[in-house]
């Protein structure tokens, strides 16, 4: 019976205040129908998004980042297998 029902306490020095301003007024965006095909829509940064330009050919990567990051995963692997292999020896 008293399933939805809610206390809500209030100070009794609390009152309501009678609104100062207007109420904001609700903006509807104008909808103008265009047949299709007579207007390009313009896209952002003013390029054409499904054409060939889109697909931009990969760089060559400077390859000297890739010893390092191969050793410092080498070092994270051993140390993982370190952890583990001295938790199994400690049982």
């Amino acid at each position: 019976m008293w399933k939805g029902v809610r206390t809500i306490v209030v100070p009794p020095d609390i009152v309501g205040v009678q609104r100062r301003s207007p109420p904001p007024v609700k903006k509807r965006t104008p909808w103008h129908p265009q047949p299709d095909g007579e207007v390009m829509t313009e896209r952002a940064g003013g390029r054409e998004w499904f054409s060939d330009r889109l697909f931009v050919e990969a760089q060559d990567h400077a390859r000297d980042g890739y010893g390092l990051s191969i050793a410092a995963h080498l070092v994270c692997v051993i140390a993982i297998v370190a952890v583990l292999l001295r938790a199994m020896a400690g049982k």
